[in-house]
């Protein structure tokens, strides 16, 4: 042993021994330190001096001189094929550990020292609280038995064994069948929905989709007076209970709260906005001012509350404004015929 008692100082990181490292001093205090052994069966040739005898070796000997392998353990790594105590590597996690690793024969190594498991996994195995004496190989036999390595665990399942089924108890008797309760008193009538009556009326321009003519010949001139500047919707959609007055203005026939919506699309800048019984209903003013070319859509939807039945509703191009407006008409890719709309909804009062 003498001839070849040399020292090496190893650190944290990874570290590959020569076949002339015998003695390693570790330092864990900077990180886990990861080792990793030549060949077993090179490391036993490296004995052999020029005449072929076989020196003297007990081993790689090995200290955690800093001792704080508990917090960064030391691994050390069989060669490609080599086996230590059975497995590819090796755990130290006990502080101030040491030990020798011995090669056992052409591809094996045994780890023993102290402070040092046998399995080099840190395992300490104990008989219901009595520590067994250390060996190489931990070995779990017997049916439903499951060992795995996670990481620095091993977990070994050992499955119970299912009992015996018990008996099926007797069959209880069937308990008779209790009265017929008292039947409840009818609950008060919910209220109606929340839509009661309901129409809409519309025209279309030329164009795909109208086999007629256009509905909107003629511009939308401004109001002068009454019954005038009025945006016709001449056809008739879906109805209950809300008709027109003609083909400009729409009759409302109850005092409620309506909901109503106009869409329409013109040429020109404009505005457009609601009448009723001939008087503007200012908050329902829409407005397109944007001077892009191709047409502005004017939207409104708003709530009109009536304070009498038969009300007239009608959307009209508010006195003042300048100049009548066209109803933009389908053209370019656009082929389809372009539909204004109105619609009305009653709404329930469903307050109590």
């Amino acid at each position: 042993m003498s001839d070849f008692l040399l020292t090496r100082k190893i650190g944290a990181g990874t570290q590959l021994l020569t076949l002339s490292d015998y003695h390693m001093t570790i330092n864990t205090l900077d990180g886990a330190v990861n080792v990793y052994l030549q060949r077993a069966f090179d490391v036993m040739n490296f004995q052999k001096n020029s005449s072929g005898r076989t020196l003297e070796l007990e081993g790689i000997r090995f200290i955690d001189a800093s001792g704080n392998a508990a917090v960064n353990n030391i691994t050390v790594f069989a060669a490609n094929g080599d086996t230590i105590n059975g497995g590819s590597s090796v755990t130290i996690s006990t502080n101030g550990a040491s030990g020798i690793l011995v090669p056992t024969g052409g591809n094996s190594w045994m780890l023993v020292g102290s402070g040092v498991g046998g399995s080099g996994g840190g395992h300490i195995i104990a008989n219901s609280g009595t520590p067994l004496p250390n060996q190489p190989i931990l070995n779990f036999t017997g049916a439903g038995v499951s060992v795995a390595n996670t990481g620095n665990t091993t977990t070994v399942t050992i499955a119970g064994g299912t009992g015996a089924t018990g008996a099926t108890g007797a069959t209880g008797a069937t308990g008779s069948t209790g009265a017929t309760g008292a039947t409840g008193s009818t609950g008060a009538t919910g209220t109606s929905g929340g839509i009661a009556k309901f129409a809409m009326f519309y025209g279309l321009t030329a164009g795909t989709g109208n086999t007629g003519s256009t509905d909107y010949a003629g511009t939308i001139a401004v109001k002068t007076g009454a019954g005038t500047g009025r945006v016709p919707f001449p056809r008739d959609g879906a109805a209950v209970g809300i008709v027109r007055n003609d083909a400009n203005s729409v009759i409302l026939p109850d005092e409620a709260t309506y909901e109503v919506t106009f869409n329409v699309h013109t040429t020109e800048t404009g505005q457009l906005q609601l009448e009723l019984n001939g008087a503007a209903v200012a908050f329902s003013t829409s407005s397109n001012s944007n001077p892009t070319s191709g047409g502005h859509e004017l939207n409104c939807t708003c709530l009109i509350t009536t304070t009498g039945t038969n009300q007239i509703l009608a959307v009209i191009n508010p006195a003042g404004n300048s100049p009548a407006l066209t109803i933009t008409p389908a053209d370019g890719a656009s082929t389809n015929a372009m539909a204004q709309r109105i619609t009305i909804i009653k709404l329930v009062d469903q307050r109590t």
